[in-house]
């Protein structure tokens, strides 16, 4: 029994699964509820452009276009982790630090969207553009729905 124990705690630390769960918890509330609803928009998303794929635009591989979703939600993802890591870095800061680390941090995310439109663009196809970009606006949509639920305490 013990031998199976260390093996499973090998696993685990290999595969680095309890650092990754104590980031998600050391991220604000609103983060967290802003992450979850990145994903419920973009699994809405996905069904929503599948059907649209095969009714109206066959112009695009349905393939690519999932691919383009979950790179869109990982980018998402990102952005909601890498806004949350500014704000408390900035918080402690003098007026003028803080106003310049802000900006810094908000081009640093900007060029972040770049890089994935230029990966899309490189890609040859691999990664759907309109996927892509579904993906990259989930981020406004659960922000405006995060903000909803907040202001009305109801998450």
């Amino acid at each position: 029994m013990r031998r199976y124990i260390t093996e499973y705690q090998r696993f685990t630390k290999r595969r680095g699964k309890d650092e990754r769960m104590k980031m998600f918890l050391n991220l604000s509330r609103t983060s967290r509820v802003m992450l979850m609803w990145v994903i419920a928009v973009n699994v809405a998303m996905l069904g929503i452009g599948l059907l649209a794929i095969a009714l109206v635009y066959p112009f695009e591989n349905s393939l690519s276009f999932v691919a383009g979703i979950l790179l869109g939600c990982v980018h998402s993802a990102a952005k909601v982790v890498l806004l949350e890591k500014s704000i408390g870095r900035t918080i402690g800061m003098e007026k003028e630090g803080a106003e310049n680390t802000g900006r810094l941090h908000y081009i640093g995310r900007y060029f972040l969207t770049a890089a994935v439109f230029v990966v899309v663009v490189l890609s040859k196809g691999f990664f759907g553009l309109f996927g892509t970009i579904a993906g990259v606006l989930s981020l406004q949509i659960a922000a405006y729905i995060t903000g909803g639920l907040m202001k009305n305490k109801r998450v």
